[in-house]
């Protein structure tokens, strides 16, 4: 397997947008009447949300990594907002035609690595599992502790959103966004033959026919 990658040490190329100034068009003859090489770059930015998902698996090789890592590691970087472009710094260097954008980096890097780390620490899934949560929603519901998690796939029909207001009042871009999502899509408790979603209503809501979950019984 692989070694993680940290996020505060990779650098990332993202679509991104700029304004410039070219001195060369503004009464200097810096560049000789020849190819302008004195662009500035003004207020660099991502200029569009930034896919969870992929940074996960340029930052882990998912091959041959235990399911449920790689679905704390997605976690994670989305607990930290990994998706927002403010949270992310566009890196500008000089270069021979110009300033040039050499890539963009993740504001808290160190932060997400020392979480990753502490996730991927744990020996157990149930350890696992009860970080994350706990990570993001700041407590653990008792129902559940001290369970065995595992994965499986699962008939949708079978999935159910306990919460129907919350489920009604679901954001669809949000959905619409989790529609190829590759790891496994929320955390059910199985009870009187059906699963109960504990956390993942947008991942679940955006699944077909079949998902992936993890699961433990009630």
């Amino acid at each position: 397997m692989k070694k993680l990658r940290k996020l505060q040490d990779s650098n990332f190329y993202l679509s991104t947008k700029y304004e410039s100034y070219r001195p060369c068009q503004n009464g200097s003859n810096c560049c000789d009447n020849d190819y302008c090489r004195c662009e500035r770059i003004i207020d660099p930015r991502i200029d569009e949300d930034v896919d969870g998902c992929q940074i996960t698996a340029i930052l882990c090789s998912i091959k041959g990594r235990p399911p449920i890592d790689v679905y704390c590691i997605e976690r994670i970087l989305t607990i930290n907002k990994i998706w927002d472009a403010g949270n992310w710094d566009v890196i500008v260097r000089p270069g021979y035609y110009g300033e040039e954008i050499s890539g963009c980096q993740f504001r808290w890097g160190e932060l997400v690595d020392k979480q990753i780390e502490t996730a991927l620490n744990f020996k157990t899934n149930r350890a696992k599992i009860e970080y994350i949560l706990k990570l993001e929603y700041g407590h653990l519901l008792p129902e559940v502790q001290g369970k065995r998690w595992l994965i499986k796939k699962v008939d949708k029909n079978d999935v159910v959103f306990g919460q129907k207001l919350y489920h009604e009042k679901l954001d669809q871009s949000v959905i619409e966004k989790y529609q190829d999502y590759p790891f496994p899509r929320g955390i059910c408790l199985f009870q009187d033959g059906k699963y109960r979603i504990i956390d993942g209503y947008h991942r679940l809501a955006a699944g077909e026919d079949k998902v992936k979950i993890i699961w433990a019984k009630a």
